[in-house]
């Protein structure tokens, strides 16, 4: 019969049809990609990059590039390198006891960046752009000797706040922190509490070094 020859949709080991499970996954592959088009260390460069473009002076450009340059290398191809010998099983680092060294390093070479900025005496917004990042990287490395908190969610904070402050843009900042924190959740990689607690670091960091120092 001309009806028997239609196949039926193919099922998986859980009894659900490839289509179903395909919409069902949807939404976390944009979570995914959120997750990696926005890590710690795309961010932290496009905050430099941003602090960079409302100075207005090409010599923050390059001080943008030193930062960079100083900070972010160094702890990536270590985490990297971690993953190859399997200490860590992968550049989400799932595991909070995994965190530690990698944070560690990431601490250490953003104190460096921060400092190249202070002795080469760099635009005092960038350099205290630099402080705030390193600060809030110390704090979370001291946070994660106890709890898993949100690294995404943290720095995601930091730059949405910097963001408000330059563009007095409230909606995207709010947003973008927003997204980051529900693209962690629909990951599996972090519990509510865990994304807020990230972004609570994150306001409160900038938000207490404005007051000390409004050349942000």
């Amino acid at each position: 019969m001309n009806g028997a020859s239609s196949q039926p949709a193919r099922a998986g080991a859980d009894g659900m049809s490839e289509e179903t499970a395909a919409a069902g996954r949807w939404d976390k592959n944009v979570a995914l990609a959120i997750s990696q088009v926005a890590s710690p260390p795309v961010l932290l460069a496009a905050a430099m990059a941003v602090r960079a473009a409302v100075t207005r002076d090409i010599v923050a450009w390059f001080w943008a590039a030193v930062y960079v340059c100083c900070a972010v290398p160094v702890p990536v191809i270590y985490l990297l390198r971690q993953i190859r010998h399997e200490t860590v099983a992968d550049l989400e680092i799932g595991r909070r006891e995994e965190r530690l060294r990698p944070q560690l390093v990431t601490v250490a070479f953003l104190g460096i960046a921060w400092i190249a900025l202070l002795v080469g005496s760099a635009p005092a917004p960038m350099s205290n752009l630099a402080g705030i990042l390193w600060i809030q990287a110390a704090l979370i490395l001291v946070v994660t000797i106890f709890w898993k908190i949100s690294v995404h969610c943290a720095t995601a904070a930091v730059v949405g706040m910097l963001t408000w402050s330059l563009f007095d843009a409230a909606l995207p900042a709010l947003l973008g922190v927003a997204v980051m924190a529900w693209s962690r959740w629909r990951l599996g990689r972090h519990t509510l509490a865990q994304t807020v607690g990230g972004i609570l670091l994150g306001i409160a960091v900038f938000m207490l070094a404005f007051r000390a120092t409004p050349a942000l």
